[in-house]
């Protein structure tokens, strides 16, 4: 009787350690999974932040053109006169 409980024992403590291997395997493969996905998320956040300093940029240039543009006009009138 003893020899049988011994195996079931033995045989209980395996699938048990087979359980946490696999949890631990599901865990690290769901660590690995939100590590891509930040570094994924910082590279878009990164991209819109690139594409918003270009825009400022544009807008900047765009209105220095305007401003260069009003003064021209205004020298051109004031020379008229």
């Amino acid at each position: 009787m003893r020899i049988r409980q011994r195996i079931i024992k033995d045989r209980w403590q395996e699938m048990l350690a087979e359980k946490k291997a696999k949890l631990r395997g599901k865990l690290e493969q769901a660590e690995e999974r939100r590590e891509t996905e930040i570094k994924s998320l910082k590279n878009k956040a990164k991209l819109e932040l690139q594409k918003i300093d270009e825009t400022n940029f544009i807008m900047k240039m765009t209105m220095s053109n305007l401003k260069m543009d009003l003064n021209s006009k205004m020298t051109e009138t004031a020379e008229r006169r």
